[in-house]
């Protein structure tokens, strides 16, 4: 499965869980560990260009 269709999933299930809870849905542990990688590796490249 291409990345791309992953994260369109990702999104059409966030929308699904709104749509038929009315409520924000929580954030699976592994997306949010992923981000704070991503996050720190930004940052880490930032300082590294300085």
């Amino acid at each position: 499965m291409p990345w791309f269709d992953w994260i369109e999933f990702l999104i059409n299930h966030r929308r699904a869980v709104r749509l038929v809870t009315g409520r924000e849905p929580e954030m699976m542990p592994r997306l949010v560990e992923q981000e704070q990688r991503a996050r720190a590796a930004i940052e880490a490249a930032e300082l590294k260009s300085r």
